[in-house]
């Protein structure tokens, strides 16, 4: 009985690896096609930037940020 859950447990891990691969490949396409400036923003929103740090370091407004990042939302 206990293989039995052992074998079901790792084939569970390995199900979700794999889906956890697959999304990651799928993101990653999709974050290509991106602008070298939209990825950057997005890092850095991702990282914990505020819009205004954002908006400053790129010479943007946080109004301009935050309609990159509804956009970016949207795309994906």
């Amino acid at each position: 009985m206990r293989k039995l859950l052992t074998r079901k447990f790792w084939k569970r891990v390995l199900e979700r690896i794999i889906d956890d691969v697959e999304f990651r490949i799928d993101l990653e396409k999709e974050f290509s096609k991106l602008s070298e400036r939209d990825r950057n923003i997005i890092k850095k929103y991702l990282e914990g930037y505020l819009q205004r740090e954002i908006g400053e370091e790129f010479g943007l407004s946080q109004r301009r940020v935050s309609q990159i990042l509804q956009k970016i939302k949207k795309f994906f």
